[in-house]
């Protein structure tokens, strides 16, 4: 990589090294923490030293360049990231004291993976995510925009928005995840508030997906980025989004509902098969194709999931919508993420099916959660004067109760409101 101007290259070239490290160190906390990794004692320990290390390190740097006056330094845009790395590493390390050292496995030998990172395999991405590039001349990826023409706004999200595109070369239209690199390395939404999706995490995920690929889950055709966004090329969804045909039809009818939601859980088989929860299903991350078939998408929440070790119950960072998630979520127990999948997908299939959500929050002292829990839901729905088959009220009973009566996909898939959908194709 070219550089000009020895002192300011030398001081570039070691702070990249430092946020590289630091770059490394916070993806594999991320991975063990929330990305269902393995995690036990002795990796705990290693990552707590880790942590201090670094952060030693990072002060230690910060007041020697504090000291220099160097001008270039106080101009840095990466001086004013070093707060919020440690702000960061101090959410880590509690993550890491109020882990349940109980449930976890016996320290394995493992070899420790080296820290040292020379300055010649400095990634390209340290520098553009710590901004270093405006300091180092750097050969950027080509602006996306060059590549997708006819950009139109979609909707909005947490970290930036979805547009629409059309490929210059092919001419197919796709749709364009933008995340801001701030918001993402903030772990914020645009308006400053605590986020836990991780466009980065999606990308990995949707990858893995991608091989072989499934007809109801969305396919990521490529990623990218420029000075300021990831961006994701997704494929194209033209029907929008199940919200919003639900909210046109008002509740749709049985037969209507139970293709999308045969299809829904083929996704979610698909998904579980590969070890892949995805934690914020919702009608919204449903999208209808030009042909009327679903495909399951945002997987910024979606985690790696061990079928044997449940996650670690969550207090504060509760994955998923409040009035989507399962009840082990919302209480802050600890949680399976494909029994939490069926859960939310069970809230779903009453929304297509009745047109309203069948609660506010996933507790007790929610009366109508309490029916609907209890095995009530005929009792529900008379005081709302609504029906439904017997067959789909026996499959919601079976699936938003308690996760140990919960069914597994596969008892979905060969419940006699879906079976006949096995016999061909939806």
């Amino acid at each position: 990589m070219a550089m000009g101007g020895d002192a300011n290259d030398n001081e570039t070239t070691a702070e990249a090294a430092l946020f590289h490290r630091w770059r490394r160190l916070r993806e594999r906390c991320t991975s063990e923490l929330y990305g269902g990794e393995l995690i036990n004692l002795d990796s705990i320990t290693r990552l707590r030293e880790k942590l201090d290390l670094l952060e030693k390190e990072l002060i230690a740097y910060q007041k020697e360049q504090d000291a220099s006056g160097d001008q270039y330094w106080l101009k840095m845009p990466s001086l004013k990231m070093l707060a919020e790395i440690r702000e960061t590493i101090e959410d880590f390390r509690f993550q890491l004291d109020s882990y349940d050292v109980d449930r976890c496995p016996e320290p394995v030998d493992t070899p420790n993976a080296p820290d040292e990172v020379q300055a010649d395999v400095l990634d390209e991405e340290t520098f553009i995510e710590f901004g270093l590039y405006d300091e180092v001349k750097l050969e950027l990826p080509p602006d996306p925009s060059s590549k997708y023409g006819d950009l139109r706004p979609l909707r909005s999200t947490l970290q930036g928005n979805i547009m629409f595109g059309i490929d210059k070369e092919t001419g197919h239209h796709v749709a364009l995840k933008l995340s801001s690199k701030t918001a993402v390395f903030k772990q914020e939404s645009l308006t400053g508030d605590r986020v836990i999706e991780d466009p980065i995490n999606e990308m990995r995920l949707l990858e893995q997906l991608g091989n072989p690929g499934h007809r109801h889950v969305i396919r990521l055709l490529e990623t990218l980025e420029d000075d300021e966004n990831y961006w994701m090329a997704l494929e194209f969804a033209s029907g929008g989004e199940l919200l919003d045909l639900i909210y046109q039809s008002g509740r749709l009818d049985e037969q209507t509902a139970s293709k999308y939601y045969w299809q829904l859980i083929k996704a979610l088989e698909y998904i579980h098969a590969q070890n892949i929860c995805h934690l914020d299903l919702s009608p919204e991350n449903i999208l209808l194709t030009q042909d009327g078939d679903i495909k399951l998408t945002d997987f910024g929440l979606a985690r790696v999931f061990d079928a044997i070790r449940p996650f670690a119950a969550c207090h504060t960072t509760k994955p998923g919508k409040i009035g989507y998630m399962s009840p082990e979520i919302f209480a802050g127990r600890e949680f399976f993420g494909p029994e939490s999948d069926v859960y939310s997908s069970g809230v779903v299939l009453f929304i297509m099916l009745f047109g309203c959500p069948p609660y506010q929050i996933a507790s007790l002292s929610d009366l109508r959660f309490r029916l609907l829990y209890c095995g009530e839901i005929r009792v529900l729905l008379r005081k709302w004067r609504l029906s439904a088959s017997p067959l789909v009220l026996d499959l919601l009973s079976r699936i938003i109760c308690e996760s140990a009566d919960r069914l597994s996909v596969q008892d979905i898939l060969a419940h006699p409101w879906l079976e006949h959908h096995e016999a061909g194709t939806s």
